[in-house]
């Protein structure tokens, strides 16, 4: 009478089988955890640009109502912008730590936009190159805003005309 084998796997097979299975489970988990993690970087990126844009298109409507190139309407600062517009109204853009504030009137600063890592301000002449030194030869307003997430910078810039500027 021959011997009958017995079917089946070993015990060594099937623990080999589960180391297997289990590194093929790490690596994929790896590869969806860096996609998910490039993903929610995009989205702070995009974020953080999306503030900036509509910071600058607000600044830049607000600025082109300035009343007059004087010093009472316009204050000459290299990171700070105060300007006063037709209707009177007073604005104050500043960046305080990595925060775009404005204040209107003086009033509570309202947030333009976060993770703003630079916030510069220039004042042209009418040529367009030469740095303007007081508030009556002030032409043209360039004001440029880098944001930073995620490891990543990216820069706005806007050169404004002022409406009723000469």
């Amino acid at each position: 009478m021959a011997a009958q084998r017995e079917q089946g796997f070993s015990l060594i097979e099937m623990v080999v089988v589960i180391v297997i299975v289990g590194i093929v489970f790490g690596i994929g988990a790896l590869l969806v955890g860096r996609g998910l993690g490039s993903f929610d970087d995009g989205q702070r990126i995009d974020q953080a640009a999306w503030q900036a844009r509509v910071a600058l298109d607000r600044i830049d409507r607000e600025l082109r109502m300035v009343r007059s190139p004087t010093p009472a309407d316009l204050g000459l600062g290299a990171n700070t912008l105060t300007f006063t517009t037709l209707r009177g109204t007073t604005y104050s853009d500043t960046l305080v730590g990595t925060v775009l504030q404005q204040s209107v009137n003086g009033g509570t600063p309202q947030v333009l936009a976060q993770d703003v890592s630079q916030f510069a301000v220039q004042y042209w002449e009418a040529d367009g190159a030469t740095p303007a030194p007081t508030a009556a030869a002030v032409r043209f307003v360039a004001v440029s805003l880098t944001v930073t997430a995620a490891g990543t910078q990216v820069r706005y810039q806007v050169l404004m005309d002022p409406r009723d500027f000469p």
